[in-house]
């Protein structure tokens, strides 16, 4: 589930007044994250009981912080990295790799996150590693998991990011667990000078990629994305379809439907590319 509420400016910046939150559920099979249609045999696959075993080992520095009935959130305080364990399969879902997936994600392996903003004179810049601009990580508990603050001091600006395990009850009352993911609207801070144009310490956030690496495979394994399109479609993971691993990006959520009425590709008569209806890939488990 995603959430997201308004625009408004500020000072000439546009700011986004935003609370957003990502679920990410967890099971035996692919299943849905903002896709409503799921089969009912995927459905039952994803919730099949499967027996409970012993937890696997961790690397060190990991404490477990949430537990439910069927999930358990380990985390690590001092990078904020966590790891969610299935109780009932012993199956762990790391923020980041154990170990090197290959050479082209080597740099950014440990990040949480990615980054961009823009300065005063509205020049993008990208966090683009993780090990050349580190945050300063402050993590506590929360009911259900951990709240961790970063403050980037090269942007000036400092933000929340709380991990959260839940379980909700399906329509015929069997548990759905899932990892929740939010950053609260309250817990973005930009504390650069900005009464000047030529301030070199004004940032303003752009963009926030959150766990980019979150189960990430190693380079060469076996996987493929199903898309919820229509019958749906599945895109294998290869080399030669690299137009898949690129950002996607469009609006879900915005002005009223009505404004279309008078923007390119409306009904309002002034023609242009109509416009598609989003969607996301089913997240395999």
């Amino acid at each position: 589930m995603m959430r997201m509420t308004g625009t408004m400016q500020m000072g000439g910046w546009y700011r986004r007044a935003l609370t957003v939150t990502v679920r990410m559920a967890i099971g035996l099979a692919s299943i849905a994250l903002l896709a409503p249609q799921v089969p009912a045999a995927l459905a039952d696959a994803v919730l099949a009981p499967v027996p409970v075993v012993e937890q696997a080992s961790l690397p060190d520095g990991f404490a477990m912080v949430a537990e439910t009935s069927t999930l358990r959130l380990h985390a690590n305080f001092t990078d904020s990295r966590l790891v969610v364990e299935d109780r009932r399969s012993g199956k762990m879902w790391a923020s980041n790799p154990f170990e090197q997936l290959g050479p082209q994600k080597a740099s950014q392996e440990d990040a949480l996150f990615l980054l961009s903003a823009t300065n005063a004179k509205r020049q993008m810049t990208n966090l683009l590693t993780w090990n050349t601009e580190k945050p300063i990580i402050s993590a506590v508990n929360i009911p259900g998991g951990f709240r961790a603050t970063y403050d980037i001091d090269k942007f000036k600006m400092r933000f929340a990011i709380e991990y959260v395990i839940r379980e909700e009850k399906a329509s015929d009352g069997r548990a759905v667990p899932f990892l929740e993911v939010t950053v609260p609207d309250k817990g973005i801070e930009e504390y650069g000078n900005c009464k000047l144009v030529t301030s070199p310490t004004c940032f303003k956030m752009v963009t926030l990629e959150i766990l980019p690496l979150f189960g990430a495979a190693r380079a060469g394994q076996k996987g493929y994305v199903m898309v919820p399109d229509g019958a749906g479609a599945i895109v294998e993971f290869k080399p030669e379809y690299p137009q898949y691993r690129q950002r996607y990006s469009a609006q879900i959520f915005g002005p009223d439907a009505a404004a279309n009425l008078f923007t390119v590709g409306g009904s309002g008569g002034r023609g242009g590319n109509s416009v598609t209806r989003p969607t996301m890939p089913i997240w395999g488990l």
